[in-house]
Parts: structure tokens; C-alpha cells; sequence
């Protein structure tokens, strides 16, 4: 019988001399070129909610093809020193070894192994970390895939990793396990798995990134990142004197900021616009239609114009009429501005409101609708010139009065950014589909939908540090912004504009909204890039008018750089065009309710669907269809009491503990053991309600009447 609580090599570690090292110029660090996966499986205590713990008892690492396991933090340390031995790994030799999720295998490991360079994106998310003690590198592979181990495994491309998949079932992580535990087949296969799904897919990355495991970046923005940036500073020859330069550089260092500049600017930005018509809400309604727009972010991004100019600060502007703010402006500039408004509420015909009530700077006597400003005495807020417009559109108010702003001429986008626009929506649209080029449509798709991402990277964000020695240590922006900031301007890489980002996600609500206000009473939910609605032939003629005016735009913006406007047409595999930016309509839903943002639940061609922000699909549906499946009856149970108790909901709570503790018991084979660990990650079922504020439902019963007689 094979002792499963020692080290065990499942096949011989490939050779030092027979492994390919790449050599980091940046950094002078030489990597071995190996896909290498590391995975914990954990056991939860949560018997006393006031002192959960959780320990391991079984660590799996696989090199290549090789599968190592052990069962003790001790034996793990043995592990990576042998590892570390066979490869004479140390601070200029490294290996990198990926994790799905690293911060939570790094919260039992961090206070037994010494490790340095801790990156993380804020307390607990560690994607990048060096164990000096070994020479190993650990990486997230969740941040660099973007998606859950199941769907990573899903989304692999080559042939031989078909049959990799992630298995469910096979491993209770309700029950008790300790190191000493004997594990069934069946439960060392799941272990197995997890780690060469990892494996396959950084084998896949390395085979994409040139054979160079150094060339992946560290997170799936990075990918777009890094492509755009190439891209941007190509270099051409001076005319005068035949030197090679970067035209763009000399465009982009001109673009910089100011640290009052960069406050207006982030404090205007905001992502997308999302809320669902409180006429209509906890309404079951029929007939339903839904439009999106086709790449809603990138295509604002060719469609528009943006700050192409230092900004330039006015103060004391004190204009107190919107049409002499448009003339101030002109139609050359774009600005940001401190604006405040007296005795607003959002116009009767006007179906949802605008100005969200949490970037408010400051406010009196507000009336909200779940999140949003209906009706207020004063309001005082940072908007774009994109945002005040709707806002004067969609608002009535008795005064108001512009203070202060930073100023932009503006300008398209550079052609280089549009080049990459139009090339990663052309292979989105002509590769999906197509055998033999799944992994480079997944990219192409994945660099599409990052593009609005890597726009609006916070200059001046909070950093977590994490030490062997002290642990987590919080490091605010706060009084550093002036030399954040001299860095973002002199950083010789830099190739964007933050404004640009805040003017991206202004142009796409602007357009959005441009939607609900021709709907009116037919509007019913919207979601960033998507209206759901009543009476679809009564509103054909606004979608067709969008359609046609959005494309003419965008060509303009080619014709403006020399390009041929056929590119915003892409055909698919079938020989269809897709123009991108336009409504397309994706339907009717036989039925539909919202009960507010993320909430809703659909019945479509015999089947239900469920979007509800927290709650897993298949889960929320189960607990939706337990009691029968009568349409009527369960729409009537998807309402503001509507929950999912625990163990049903699917859904694990997380409790982070950096305290020691000892732990002694029987595992699920009713043998005795004591265990004591450092610290520890706990999961825990939690369940689901739905959070219906008592001010929602004020404002629903308050205002439903009065949007019912328009």
C-alpha cells in the first residue's frame, strides 16, 4: 500500500542542463523556461463562528509533466529546497511557478518561508511574490487569465489539452482532512488536475509569448498593455536629418498632469451607467426587447475626441448659465469643472436619473432612487463638459453656476491607438469561430475589452506592503500625490493620458443615456452598454438614426488619420459584416423583471435566466425553481425578500487570520490528529439576500404614480 503523508515524485524533475534559461534584460534575472503550478487544499473549521481555522493537508506542484505532492508545511519547505538544489536557483536564477488565486496559497505560507518583492493590487490581492529562500517566483495565473480555473481549462487551445478539465465533486471540502488523512483516487485525480490545468495553460502562454516564459505579462491588462505600447513607439526616420525618433513620444510627453488636475479628473470619472426604470421595478413585465452596443468603450474611443492639450487651469470662472458655458467652451475644447447646482429634480419626461449621489462633493436635502440623485436642494460636483450637458438635459434646476475647471483642446485619439482599436476588433470578428486560431481570437478578444481598462489606471493609488517580518502594512497616496504624479509625467514608458480614460466612459454614457431618453416610459433596465425596453417598432427609427450617425463618426475619425473606413466593418466567418459601435438587437425576453441594478430574472424560448450581482446563476435558480416551475410562480418568488440560505447559495465567505492557533480533532475517517499553523485563509458558506433598501422602496412607492400619468 503506497504511504500517501510523505514527499512523493510522480516521474523525474526535467535536468538543469536540458532546461532552456531566458534572460530578463530588465531586471538581469535568468528564469528557467518551465511551466510550473503550485495548488493548496485546505481543511475549514468553522465550527465557532468567533474562531474559525483552517490548515493544510495536502500541497501539489507540478514541473512540466512532473507531479509533486507532500502534506505538511515542513515537508513543502523540503520540497522547494530540493527544487531549488537541482536547479541552483537563487535571487539572479530563478523559477516561477504559477498559482490560481496566489493570495490565498500565500496567506498559509508567508509566515513560514522568507520572501521579498510582495506585489499586490491592494490588501490580500498578491499577484507577484519572490521566496529569496528558494529562488522561486510565485504569479498569479488568475489575474494573468482572467477567468476561474474551470473556465481557464475551457478556454484551452491546443488539441492535446482537450481533455483537461477541472473536476467537480470529487474532493468534499466539507470534510475534515488533516496531513495524516489517506486521500481516495478519486480525491488525489481532483489534486492532480488543478495543478496541470495550470501547467497546460502557462505551456500555452510561454508557446505564445515567442518560447519565453519572461515575455507573459503579469496580468491580462498587461497583455494589451504591452501590445499597444509596442506598437505606438515605432520609430521613423527625421526628414531632416535621417535620425530614427518616436513621434509619438514627442506627442505623449507633452501630455502631463497636474496634482489639482489629476483630483478634478478623478473626481470625475465614473464607470458605466447602470439602473433599471423604478416604473417598472418589481414589475413583471412581457415582452421585453434588448439592444447592446457592439464594443460600446472602444468604439467612443475612434467615434470621439479627446484631450490632446496640457490642461489649463481657469479659476473664479463664476458662469452662471449653461449657454454661456458652451461659448466660454467652444467647440475646440473639452473641460473638467467644478460645478454647483441649485433646486434640481430630474425632468418629468426623463425616465431615469443621472447624476450618481455618491460622487456628490457635497449635497442638501437629496432624494434618491437607489443610488441616484432625483431631486435635491444643492448639489455641488466635479463633471465632464460631456457629463454637464446631459446633466442640463435631463435636469430642471432654478440656478447654477460653473466655478472653476481644467481646460482641453481637443483632438482624435492618436492613429496609433485607433490602428490597434480596428485590429483587435477585426480578428475578434473574423477569427471567432475559425479551428486553429482559438488562442489567438481568446487574445485578440481579451486585448478588445482590456482597451478602456489600461486608459484609466489610478496615477495616485494606496499601496499594501506586505513583509516576512511585519506583515501587512498599509501605504496611502495621501501626501504623495506631487511625486506620483512627477513620476507618471517623466515615466519614459508612458504612452497614455489618464483624461483619457474619464472622457471614454463620459462619451459611452452620454450614448447610452442618449437611448433612455428616446425610450421614455418604454425603458426598463439599462447595464453600461445595454437597454432593455417596451414596443420595439416604436423606436426602430431612433436605433437606425443611432446606427447611422455612430458610423459616420467613426469614419470620420478614419478619414481624419488616412484609414479605410471598410475597417470598422469587419466580416465574420459566414461572410457578415459586424460594424462596430452600433445597436444590435439581441432579442425579446417572453418575460422579465428587475428588482434594481444587477437584479433581474428573464424567461426566453422555454428557459429562465438569472443576473443577480452576488449570487451565482445556477444557484440563484435552484432556489427559484425548488418550488415548481410555473412562470408566474417563479417570477412572484424572485422579489425584495427573495433569499438563498446557506449551503445553497454557493457562495464562500473569506475570513483572513495572521494569529496561531491549534486545532485537534477526528478527520473524516474518525482518526485522531492535532495540528497548529501560523495563519490561514478560512472559506465559509455564507447565503445570499437580496439588499432592497427601504429608500428604494420609498422612492418606488413615492414616484411610481407620478411617471404612471405621463
Amino acid at each position: 500500500m503506497i504511504r500517501d503523508d510523505l514527499i512523493r515524485y510522480y516521474g523525474k524533475l526535467p535536468e538543469a542542463k536540458q532546461v532552456k534559461q531566458v534572460y530578463d534584460i530588465k531586471n538581469r534575472i535568468y528564469y528557467y523556461n518551465l511551466p510550473c503550478a503550485f495548488d493548496i487544499e485546505t481543511t475549514n473549521i468553522n465550527d465557532d463562528p468567533k474562531n474559525r481555522m483552517a490548515f493544510p493537508y495536502h500541497m501539489q506542484l507540478m514541473i512540466k509533466d512532473v507531479f509533486i505532492t507532500c502534506r505538511t508545511i515542513e515537508q513543502l519547505g523540503q520540497v522547494f529546497s530540493e527544487i531549488q538544489q537541482h536547479y541552483g536557483l537563487d535571487g539572479k536564477h530563478r523559477l516561477i511557478m504559477y498559482v490560481h488565486n496566489l493570495s490565498f496559497e500565500f496567506q498559509y505560507i508567508r509566515c513560514y518561508f522568507h520572501f521579498c518583492d510582495c506585489m499586490s493590487k491592494s490588501q490580500r490581492q498578491v499577484f507577484k511574490v519572490f521566496f529569496d529562500q528558494f529562488g522561486i517566483e510565485m504569479r498569479d495565473s488568475c489575474v494573468l487569465s482572467g477567468m476561474s480555473l474551470e473556465k481557464t481549462a475551457e478556454n484551452l487551445t491546443w488539441p492535446e489539452h482537450s481533455s483537461i478539465r477541472k473536476l467537480k465533486g470529487d474532493l468534499d471540502y466539507k470534510l475534515i482532512r488533516f496531513p495524516s488523512t489517506r486521500l481516495t483516487d478519486a480525491e488525489r485525480k481532483y489534486c492532480f488536475n488543478d495543478v496541470k490545468i495550470i501547467c497546460c495553460y502557462i505551456e500555452e502562454q510561454i508557446d505564445m509569448y515567442d518560447g519565453k516564459i519572461t515575455n507573459i505579462p503579469l496580468t491580462n491588462t498587461g497583455r494589451v498593455r504591452r501590445e499597444v505600447r509596442k506598437h505606438c513607439f515605432h520609430k521613423e526616420p527625421d526628414e531632416m536629418t535621417g535620425k530614427k525618433f518616436c513621434p509619438y513620444k514627442r506627442m505623449i510627453r507633452r501630455l502631463t498632469l497636474e496634482p489639482l488636475e489629476y483630483g478634478y479628473l478623478k473626481g470625475a470619472f465614473l464607470g458605466g451607467y447602470t439602473h433599471a426604470n423604478a416604473m417598472y421595478s418589481t414589475k413583471l413585465l412581457k415582452d421585453v426587447h434588448s439592444i447592446d452596443f457592439t464594443s460600446s468603450y472602444p468604439t467612443v474611443m475612434m467615434s470621439e475626441q479627446y484631450p490632446m492639450s496640457k490642461g489649463a487651469w481657469i479659476d473664479n470662472l463664476n458662469i452662471t448659465s449653461y449657454a454661456d458655458f458652451v461659448k466660454f467652451l467652444t467647440d475646440r475644447r473639452l473641460a473638467v469643472v467644478d460645478v454647483e447646482l441649485w433646486d434640481i429634480e430630474t425632468k418629468p419626461e426623463v425616465p431615469d436619473d443621472y447624476l450618481s449621489d455618491s460622487r456628490a462633493r457635497a449635497k442638501q436635502d437629496v432624494e434618491q432612487n437607489n443610488g441616484r440623485i432625483h431631486k435635491a436642494s444643492y448639489v455641488n460636483v466635479l463633471l465632464t463638459n460631456i457629463d454637464l450637458e446631459m446633466v442640463v438635459k435631463s435636469y430642471s434646476y432654478t440656478s447654477i453656476k460653473i466655478n472653476s475647471g481644467w481646460f482641453y483642446y481637443k483632438d482624435y485619439l492618436p492613429r496609433e491607438i485607433i490602428e490597434c482599436v480596428l485590429e483587435f476588433y477585426e480578428k475578434k470578428t473574423t477569427l471567432k469561430g475559425v479551428k486553429g486560431q482559438e488562442a489567438e481570437y481568446l487574445l485578440k478578444k481579451g486585448m478588445l475589452n482590456s482597451l478602456y481598462g489600461m486608459c484609466v489606471t489610478d496615477v495616485c493609488k494606496d499601496e499594501e506592503n506586505c513583509t516576512f517580518e511585519n506583515g501587512w502594512s498599509p501605504k496611502s497616496s495621501e501626501g504623495r500625490e506631487d511625486v506620483l504624479i512627477d513620476e507618471y509625467n517623466k515615466n519614459p514608458n508612458r504612452f497614455l493620458f489618464y483624461a483619457w480614460g474619464v472622457f471614454i466612459t463620459a462619451y459611452a454614457r452620454r450614448n447610452l443615456f442618449t437611448g433612455i431618453m428616446s425610450m421614455g416610459k418604454d425603458y426598463v433596465y439599462c447595464d453600461t452598454d445595454s437597454i432593455k425596453f417596451l414596443n420595439m417598432d416604436a423606436h426602430k427609427a431612433y436605433i437606425e438614426d443611432y446606427n447611422r450617425n455612430i458610423i459616420r463618426k467613426c469614419t470620420e475619425c478614419l478619414n481624419s488619420h488616412g484609414l479605410d473606413p471598410a475597417m470598422l466593418a469587419p466580416k465574420n466567418q459566414k461572410g457578415v459584416e459586424k460594424p462596430i459601435g452600433i445597436w444590435d438587437y439581441e432579442g425579446k425576453y417572453d418575460y422579465f423583471k428587475t428588482l434594481g441594478c444587477k437584479r433581474y430574472l428573464t424567461y426566453k424560448d422555454g428557459e429562465f435566466d438569472l443576473t443577480c450581482a452576488g449570487l451565482p446563476t445556477k444557484a440563484g435558480l435552484n432556489a427559484l425553481l425548488a418550488d415548481g416551475t410555473d412562470i408566474q410562480g417563479v417570477f412572484s418568488r424572485f422579489n425584495q425578500d427573495f433569499d438563498v440560505p446557506v449551503g445553497d447559495a454557493d457562495k464562500l465567505g473569506r475570513l483572513y487570520r495572521d494569529t496561531s492557533f491549534e486545532y485537534s480533532g477526528v478527520d473524516k475517517d474518525g482518526n485522531y490528529d492535532r495540528i497548529t499553523y501560523r495563519s490561514c485563509c478560512v472559506l465559509f458558506d455564507i447565503g445570499f439576500k437580496v439588499n432592497f433598501s427601504d429608500l428604494y422602496q420609498l422612492y418606488i412607492d413615492n414616484h411610481v404614480g407620478v411617471v404612471d400619468a405621463l
